[in-house]
């Protein structure tokens, strides 16, 4: 025999949704207070009052045309590599700090020192985990500040390129041949796109 529903049955209902609203609206307010903290700028009408400053201070460094690359290394050492025009710069100097993105761990203090091809090398080590490291760098009056996720396992190049195996083109061509097959399959009557029947992959 089927219990009648009772006005008790509605009532362990809303509580039960409610109490599953409240405890997830409290585990996302905590998980994002614990996760950032929260500041952009400790001041910001200080900051206002400096942004034209910082807007020349830009202009300045792109004219400068340095290109610069950051990476760390199997013993976790930040490097730190600049170049102009091709050229490595010589006679770097730098200063920085490597902070979490999240703000979860005190961001760390990093000081450098010029190696043999004249790269700057920290001489912290930083704990396991994502970083940001924010640099200034220095030559005589010219100053470059950068900041970057270190690249993993690789030692800091001024110039990186992302170069895509000629398979991942030959699955594009594929996947698009496949695409236009299904649209005849199941509109024999609609003529397609002819531009798409001509795509082949390059080098194929």
């Amino acid at each position: 025999m089927t219990k009648p529903f009772t006005g008790w049955h509605m009532t362990a209902i809303l509580v039960g949704f409610f109490s599953t609203v409240i405890a997830v609206n409290v585990y996302m307010a905590h998980a994002a207070i614990s996760t950032f903290g929260g500041t952009v700028v400790d001041n910001s009408y200080v900051a206002s009052q400096e942004f034209n400053g910082w807007l020349a201070a830009a202009k300045k460094q792109q004219q400068l045309g340095w290109k610069t690359g950051v990476s760390i290394d199997s013993e976790r050492h930040v490097h730190i590599a600049a170049s102009s025009a091709g050229i490595p710069v010589e006679g770097l100097a730098g200063s920085g700090q490597a902070s979490h993105p999240l703000g979860a761990k005190p961001p760390i203090r990093l000081s450098f020192a010029v190696t043999a091809d004249g790269s700057l090398k920290s001489v912290q080590a930083l704990p396991g985990g994502r970083w940001l490291v924010h640099a200034v760098l220095r030559r005589g009056d010219e100053t470059v500040k950068l900041a970057k996720r270190p690249a993993m396992n690789a030692l800091a190049s001024p110039v990186a390129r992302t170069r895509f195996p000629r398979h991942c083109f030959r699955c594009q061509g594929s996947v698009a041949r496949v695409a236009l097959q299904s649209w005849k399959t199941a509109f024999p009557g609609r003529p397609a796109l002819s531009r798409r029947e001509s795509i082949s992959p390059p080098n194929a």
